[in-house]
């Protein structure tokens, strides 16, 4: 779960330091244009990335500002998942008793 984690806040943080570099292309002139009603940011769950959507002589464009990679995100997703199952396993199973501790 963890890395689940680490990789949206991640991406969060990118998408937050690339709008406050100056002229480091076009995703950065995207979300400069931030105050603009039709300039928008949008988060994709699969694969995990930023998206900044604006609107340029009546045409949406989407300009992709900070992408993980998705192999990262599915290892911790089977990991986390390995982990759920293995916890259900443990606490569901029957316990037993040693010969010595029968009442």
């Amino acid at each position: 779960m963890l890395t689940v984690a680490v990789v949206y806040l991640g991406l969060g943080v990118r998408t937050l330091t690339a709008a406050a570099e100056p002229g480091a292309g076009p995703a950065a002139a995207c979300l400069a244009a931030a105050d603009d009603p039709a300039v928008g940011v949008r988060y994709e769950l699969l694969p995990p990335r930023s998206l900044c959507t604006s609107v340029v002589d009546g045409e949406a464009v989407e300009v992709v500002v900070a992408e993980v990679a998705t192999p990262v995100l599915v290892g911790g997703l089977l990991l986390a998942a390995v982990g759920v199952a293995a916890t259900v396993v443990v606490v569901t199973r029957p316990r037993r008793r040693a010969a010595g501790d029968r009442p």
